[in-house]
């Protein structure tokens, strides 16, 4: 399964799906602050599993249809 978590921050979304089966994650930051924290964190804590990171405007994007099987999101709650 190819998997997107959207606004990734930690990058626990990832190591979560990736534990649990997801054989590619992508994850999308504007941060860059927390782009570089989820590269870190991923890099410590998943195995066995693929990802990659895009530091990126979600809004700006252009997935195709069907290109990933299971599109996560933590919204930042409260921020705006």
């Amino acid at each position: 399964m190819l998997v997107a978590d959207l606004g990734v921050g930690t990058g626990m979304l990832i190591c979560g799906l990736v534990y649990i089966g997801a054989m590619h994650a992508i994850g999308v930051e504007l941060d860059e602050k927390y782009a570089y924290v989820a590269q870190k964190q991923l890099e410590l804590k998943v195995e066995g599993g693929s990802f990659e990171l895009i530091r990126a405007d979600v809004s700006r994007l252009r997935l195709r249809p069907k290109q990933v099987d299971l599109v996560v999101m933590n919204p930042p709650f409260g921020t705006k």
